[in-house]
């Protein structure tokens, strides 16, 4: 399953963060491509795990920096959420990294990832269109 942005369910109303998060949309709809392609992918899928992993930490850190600025009342969901989703993506990489694109990370990634930051960005990043100037 693909992620398809829509600024009605999605949008922040920050642009910084919605371009964030369109981002992380692009990259993850690639890593769900190259891990369909499977084994000839796998050096694919691991640039993008890594690049994922490094980027989610400067997403949510800018994420979180906005809606304490502005004193969002989603933010101590949006912190918890956050550690609990870079705790099982780093579970998640190791996994990769032991295994390779199995079926059982086939799943992790649909659900742990895909459906996640769906979900996430959603029902707890849509937050922010309380205080949105």
């Amino acid at each position: 399953m693909l992620l398809e942005w829509d600024d009605r369910r999605f949008g922040t109303g920050f642009v910084e963060i919605d371009t964030q998060h369109k981002e992380l949309f692009r990259r993850i709809n690639l890593l769900t491509e190259a891990i369909q392609r499977n084994s000839p992918a796998k050096a694919e899928a691991g640039n993008l795990m890594y690049f994922l992993d490094d980027y989610v930490h400067q997403h949510f850190a800018c994420e979180e920096e906005v809606m304490e600025r502005h004193h969002c009342s989603a933010c101590p969901r949006n912190k918890a959420d956050h550690a609990g989703f870079v705790k099982s993506f780093k579970e998640l990489r190791l996994a990769f990294d032991r295994e390779g694109i199995t079926p059982a990370f086939i799943d992790r990634i649909h659900r742990d990832v895909v459906e996640w930051i769906e979900n996430h960005v959603a029902n707890v990043d849509t937050g922010l269109r309380t205080v949105a100037t």
